[in-house]
């Protein structure tokens, strides 16, 4: 009866250690932080890769769009910019590409980074003048944005 005593404590040991190993490694790889951080879109072309960021959701209220994000990192801040195309699609609104681009080097970290953006698009409009409507194709999203300045 001592011997399958021993068994189970030691066998509940393992597995309570694998658990507590395997906890660490979740903690170390996933962990979700959540963070906001306000940039101001521009025209323009960028010259940076950026690295893979997914867009979890998108909200428009007047002037500035709100992106909740998800990317891979935790060594370090990550820096973004907001890009649009100087080109614009001839339509009714007109359509004006845009992307959102992580700036940042050096970031090995694999921790899930969930993120609020908000960004001023106000040069990303048609005119600045209020009214003026231009839909927006944000890379990585699946529907175009109706923004009417403000």
């Amino acid at each position: 009866m001592k011997k399958l005593y021993v068994f189970l404590f030691i066998a509940a040991s393992c597995a309570s250690e694998k658990q507590q190993i395997s906890e660490a490694r979740i903690q170390n790889e996933s962990t979700s932080i959540t963070q906001k951080k306000n940039i101001l879109a521009k025209i323009g072309r960028s010259t940076t890769i950026s690295n893979p960021i997914q867009i979890m959701s998108v909200k428009l209220s007047a002037n500035i769009l709100t992106l909740d994000i998800k990317y891979t990192g935790g060594c370090i801040g990550h820096d973004f910019q907001m890009i649009g195309s100087a080109s614009i699609a001839k339509s009714m609104p007109p359509i004006r590409s845009i992307e959102l681009i992580d700036t940042t080097t050096n970031d090995d970290c694999k921790k899930i980074i969930l993120e609020t953006i908000t960004i001023d698009i106000s040069d990303l409009s048609l005119q600045k003048t209020k009214g003026s409507e231009i839909y927006l194709a944000l890379a990585g999203w699946p529907e175009k944005i109706k923004y009417i300045f403000e």
